[in-house]
């Protein structure tokens, strides 16, 4: 089968592409120019030659490949994430052969009330390289990571959170990880969010208890999470969040806000309700002993091993191909 892959951010391509390597179809790039009618151009060009085009995440080309008149070859999507949100009450799905998506994604295509074929994969990442390191060494780091730090994802709460953890066991440090200076243009992005943030460390006095830093190259990710202890996700919506997915493989232990579909994707026992219920869930962790914490994080790799590996996830959406 001959498969045209579209994308204008490769960073999440490599697992796909290896399956489709591994089920020996033939594979060709479309190349993002700076020039729209070269772009417009190879994107007719590879439409024609393809049996299947297959659009990672609903943005630039995507939009634009549907409008076009197309032959034979089948339309695919890997829906993650912001750009789906934008376009999906209004985007015309009968275009469409196949969307592949989070649970929430699933939800919101019933919605539209379009006869949709969906299948339901979430995102993945790698176990044989998020690894738990030999001689684990446990003490009170907190960890979290946003890409681009933006409303959403509750920064501002997390560190009123913080605060309150600090009044019971002022040692735990938090590490923030993510872009803090820029956005993508949206109001509570960048500074216009980060700014409030660093003036609630200021006026609460906590600035010495937080370490932020920007994103890293994969090895050094790794090497970040390694050494955390717990990793949160107090955002208000995500996918999977394969931040959390990765610091598992890793061996940090998970607590997770109760955003739509966390108790289908992580253990419930790690979801929380309230911020009262989260800094108690780490309270309690950090009661335990050094061997319970050890079969915890050994229980939290072999779960996200499980479910999460990329390649297995990868290989049941190509298979899926052949059936379209």
């Amino acid at each position: 089968m001959k498969i045209a892959v579209f994308t204008s951010n490769e960073s999440w391509l490599q697992a796909d592409l290896d399956a489709m390597q591994r089920a020996d179809h033939e594979v060709q790039l479309w190349v993002n120019s700076p020039n729209p009618q070269i772009n417009l151009m190879n994107l007719s060009r590879l439409m024609d030659w393809c049996d299947i085009a297959y659009f990672d995440w609903c943005q630039y080309p995507f939009i634009e490949a549907c409008s076009l008149e197309r032959t034979n070859c089948k339309i695919v999507v890997r829906a993650r994430g912001l750009p789906f949100f934008s376009v999906y009450k209004s985007f015309p799905w009968n275009v469409v052969d196949l969307v592949v998506g989070h649970q929430l994604i699933g939800q919101r295509l019933q919605e539209t009330g379009h006869d949709v074929n969906y299948l339901h994969l979430p995102q993945g990442s790698d176990p044989n390289f998020f690894t738990m390191p030999k001689r684990r060494k446990y003490g009170k780091n907190l960890g979290m990571h946003s890409t681009t730090i933006r409303y959403r994802k509750r920064v501002y709460s997390s560190i009123q959170a913080f605060y309150d953890l600090l009044q019971h066991d002022p040692k735990w440090t938090f590490h923030l990880k993510g872009e803090w200076d820029q956005g993508y243009g949206a109001h509570w992005e960048g500074v216009q969010y980060t700014e409030p943030c660093r003036e609630l460390m200021e006026d609460l006095e906590i600035s010495t208890k937080i370490r932020i830093s920007k994103n890293v190259a994969k090895p050094a990710w790794k090497a970040w999470l390694q050494k955390k202890d717990i990793i949160i996700s107090n955002g208000i919506r995500e996918g999977t969040h394969v931040s959390l997915a990765e610091a598992m493989m890793c061996g940090v232990y998970p607590l997770i806000n109760c955003w739509r579909g966390a108790d289908k994707y992580y253990p419930r026992e790690n979801v929380y309700k309230t911020q009262r219920e989260l800094v108690d869930k780490i309270l309690a962790w950090e009661d335990l002993t050094v061997k319970e914490k050890k079969q915890l994080s050994q229980d939290m790799r072999e779960w996200a091993r499980e479910r999460y590996n990329a390649a297995d996830i990868a290989d049941k959406m190509v298979a899926e191909f052949d059936l379209l």
